[in-house]
């Protein structure tokens, strides 16, 4: 697994996201500058796990690939 996606754990991403989104959900009036900065920090969230989804779909086809060939 590629390095910078071995350092986070996906829970831990997951929970980031989440913050993120109950504090856009608990604000009737937003903070320009901080909403430009939570967005930035969600897009980099959802880039790793996008990422780690990909990583373990790969790993999946190889792993049924695997089973396919030994039967």
């Amino acid at each position: 697994m590629p390095k910078k996606i071995e350092e986070n754990k996906t829970k831990e991403l997951l929970k980031n996201l989440e913050t993120i989104t109950e504090w856009f959900e608990a604000r009737e009036d937003v903070d320009l500058d901080e909403a430009l900065k939570k967005l930035k920090e969600g897009a980099e969230l959802i880039k790793t796990l996008k990422e780690k989804l990909k990583y373990a779909e790969n790993e999946f086809k190889e792993i049924k690939k695997s089973i396919l060939e030994n039967e």
